[in-house]
């Protein structure tokens, strides 16, 4: 098995208390600078996600479109693109969950 981090692996099967610990602290670092600007490696790149802080003059519109509930589908509409409906095929956005559990 391949991993990205092997400390966070072996910490995670080896001393779960840790890894919880660690995950909390990392997650708290990153909340902490979440609108610091990117640092200079990554400010070429067009890709980078920057956040700011919440200006209701930009972000009041988009809120209420996201928050408006979905208007009915007619019986014509499909939420997902056409796909293979042959047995054992799935939408697209339902492929590899096959690792989920339930009950």
């Amino acid at each position: 098995m391949s991993t990205q981090n092997k400390t966070a692996h072996d910490m995670f099967l080896n001393d779960p208390d840790a890894f919880m610990s660690q995950a909390k602290l990392e997650a708290e670092h990153s909340i902490a600078r979440v609108y610091d600007p990117p640092s200079s490696e990554y400010l070429k790149d067009p890709h980078w996600i920057k956040f700011s802080q919440y200006d209701s003059k930009l972000h009041d519109q988009i809120r209420a479109k996201a928050l408006k509930p979905m208007e009915k589908l007619n019986a014509n509409s499909t939420y997902f693109p056409p796909f293979n409906t042959g047995a054992g095929s799935a939408p697209p956005i339902f492929r590899g969950t096959s690792f989920m559990r339930t009950k």
